[in-house]
């Protein structure tokens, strides 16, 4: 778990601080995957403080109060316990009591869901935008089970919980000019509000402050996937962006995954046409059709579709809905069948790959270290004790 402290000794420490930013709150925007210009929100404990934008007071509410927030004439028109109080730019909801939370309802077309700490309300593109400034842990606890509640296994929870924290952290500013960190979204890491799960709370607490850091010190991307279908990918042949550390490693232990295997059916011509119409591709060309319609991967993990550097199998994967890039293509007759492995972008962790080699008695850094390469799991609080 620890790390020499003569590794820190040869990187600049004020370097390494500027990089590195260990916040105590995430802006989060939640619901970002939906449209609506109306919903209610129920106080479900503590004390909240609502103030406009320019953050004059507009009252206090508490425990079961209810209130309801809609666009009105381009304005936000706010109503609780049934009072009005209309034309708001922004609406703050701040915790006063700690362990505050809050419930969101009868969002059209939207699941109502829990949510701790303070909300931001504004409106942005003709509808309303939601942010959650939560605490990080709270966060992570939150991101676990939505990423990897199934597991069910409290050192699956521990390698889950450093893997987001060290995520959500190496990207903190990836949405900053829009006033926030971090979607709720697959684009960031899929939030769906407060952990329910007594044992996933309990083990991000555990494991409070550990990251993950590079040979450099500073905090690694640590992406993750349902399952490799048996080797997981360098990270520049998904994001054409290369990392010492995110090298693909042969996974044998995600095969009895559900995920592990999937097929996909496509009609002949409807595939020729998709590669002509997408790509240019020369159906006409009896020997390029042939290769094409018999690709394969059995030899290893590939990049491009048929050798031709222009067709991504990425984008194929995106444009067909695909669970992963890892396929091999089987016709019949006038019917292709796409024969698959594994689920997801295939970079970092492989969750289902990871489960299995806790079961088999990995230890939750030890599996952290077998996906990611010449990395370390470390406490932020140890790593400061060595600053100025």
């Amino acid at each position: 778990m620890g790390v020499k402290i003569l590794l820190f000794l040869w990187v600049p420490l004020t370097l390494w601080a500027n990089r590195n930013i260990y916040p105590e709150n995430i802006k989060v925007r939640i619901y970002s995957a939906y449209h609506f210009r109306i919903f209610e929100m129920r106080i479900i404990d503590g004390t909240y403080q609502i103030t406009d934008g320019q953050h004059k007071p507009i009252r206090n509410i508490g425990k079961d109060d209810r209130c309801r927030i809609e666009i009105k004439n381009n304005s936000l028109s706010l109503n609780i316990n049934d009072r009005d109080y209309d034309d708001f730019k922004q609406l703050h909801f701040k915790a006063i009591d700690n362990n505050s939370a809050f419930r969101v309802i009868h969002a059209i077309n939207a699941p109502s869901r829990n949510y701790d700490d303070n909300l931001f309300i504004s409106i942005f593109r003709n509808g309303i935008r939601l942010i959650n400034t939560v605490d990080i842990d709270k966060y992570v606890a939150g991101v676990v089970q939505a990423e990897g509640g199934i597991m069910n296994n409290n050192e699956f929870f521990k390698m889950q919980a450093v893997a987001s924290r060290t995520y959500v952290l190496r990207n903190f500013q990836r949405h900053m000019r829009y006033g926030f960190n971090v979607c709720d979204t697959e684009h960031c890491q899929v939030f769906h509000g407060t952990a329910s799960k007594s044992d996933i709370v309990q083990m991000t607490e555990k494991t409070k402050t550990f990251v993950i850091i590079d040979s450099s010190l500073n905090f690694i991307t640590a992406p993750f996937h349902a399952n490799c279908g048996g080797h997981t990918v360098n990270s520049e042949d998904v994001w054409s962006v290369p990392a010492s550390y995110m090298k693909g490693v042969l996974d044998t232990f995600c095969f009895g995954g559900r995920h592990a295997f999937w097929e996909f059916k496509i009609s002949r011509e409807k595939f020729l046409n998709y590669l002509s119409e997408n790509f240019n591709f020369p159906v006409n060309d009896s020997l390029l059709v042939e290769k094409a319609l018999s690709f394969n991967q059995d030899d290893g993990r590939k990049i491009f579709f048929v050798d031709l550097t222009d067709i991504h199998l990425k984008k194929i994967r995106s444009d067909l809905n695909l669970k992963s890039t890892f396929f091999s293509i089987f016709a019949y007759d006038d019917m292709l069948i796409f024969r698959g492995r594994g689920f997801g972008h295939g970079v970092g962790i492989c969750q289902e790959g990871a489960m299995q080699m806790i079961n088999h008695g990995f230890t939750y850094d030890e599996v952290i270290k077998y996906y990611f390469r010449d990395v370390y799991v470390v406490s932020y609080k140890d790593l400061m004790k060595l600053l100025p």
